[in-house]
């Protein structure tokens, strides 16, 4: 669908993506801190900025393990209700009167620009001497026997090794086979909005 890695649509659909360390399960706050500091380093290293902090709002329903994970996070901060965000944002019309939200702060949330965080990893990628293999499915994953990396396979039969192997099958993880390598699922929300 995309003629390239580094279009729009290749990981998310617009231009902008949310980042945030607010989610109730520490684990995903833990990488994400992680994450952000690697980010840092790519924006030093291409020479500009790709990740902007800013407030985000968060709200829904109050049974919601999504926003209990925020209030949490942000005990002292106010929680809204639906009125409340209605009135600071109009846009939002006809919000469940059960609704509750929270506005979260600027250290711990923000956008990250994601054609240009694509474009830019891939050039710095390049600018080191990578390859880059695209449409390029991977049949085989393998422990080589002294644990010092992995075999990968093609579906043409080429093979590759490396130290290290990421396997990032989008917001389907659930749908990675099972193999012989140990890995651990991670189930991601997903939310839709649809126009009433």
């Amino acid at each position: 669908k995309y003629p390239d890695s580094g279009e729009i649509g290749t990981a998310s659909f617009g231009y902008t993506r949310i980042w945030r360390v607010t989610h109730a399960d520490q684990l995903r706050n833990d990488m994400m801190r992680e994450s952000l500091k690697m980010w840092k380093e790519i924006e030093a290293k291409a020479g500009k900025v790709l990740l902007e902090n800013g407030c985000i709002l968060n709200f829904g329903h109050p049974a919601s393990e999504f926003l209990k994970g925020i209030f949490n996070h942000f005990p002292k901060e106010k929680v809204l209700t639906a009125g409340e965000i209605m009135d600071l944002y109009p846009a939002f019309k006809n919000l469940p009167k059960n609704y509750v939200g929270m506005i979260t702060n600027t250290e711990d949330c923000g956008i990250m620009r994601a054609k240009e965080c694509l474009q830019t990893v891939k050039q710095l990628t390049l600018d080191i001497g990578a390859d880059l293999r695209y449409k390029s499915e991977v049949t085989k994953i393998t422990k080589l026997e002294d644990n010092s990396g992995f075999t990968i396979t093609t579906k043409n039969g080429k093979e590759y090794i490396a130290k290290d192997v990421i396997v990032a099958c989008g917001g389907e993880s659930s749908q990675f086979p099972d193999q012989s390598i140990e890995t651990k699922v991670i189930e991601v929300e997903n939310y839709e909005f649809e126009e009433s």
